[in-house]
């Protein structure tokens, strides 16, 4: 089974969405599962090779928080190779 977990970033710094999907992914590799990240990292970030799964990192815009205009097209080419789509966290709180 290949499972494709969409978060806004991949960087272990950003707490509790970032460090579920490694520990569950890790669990998932163990049992057999493929596991791949899409992200709005840049793929030069740092935390992009430093992430425990491959990571398609979709570049964001330059138009604010979480705006990746790249991250769409690559999900929707992607999906077919996949069993599953977990979105994680992709609105924006101003609260």
């Amino acid at each position: 089974m290949k499972i494709l977990p969409l978060l806004p970033g991949v960087d272990l710094r950003a707490g509790v969405p970032v460090e579920g999907v490694c520990r569950s992914g890790i669990a998932m590799r163990e049992a057999g599962r493929k596991l791949e990240v899409p992200s709005c990292d840049a793929p030069g970030d740092g935390c992009v090779p430093a992430f425990p799964f491959p990571v398609h990192a979709c570049t964001p815009t330059r138009a604010g928080y979480g705006d990746c205009g790249r991250l769409a097209p690559s999900i929707t080419a992607d999906a077919k190779r996949f069993d599953a789509v977990i979105v994680l966290r992709l609105c924006q709180s101003t609260a």
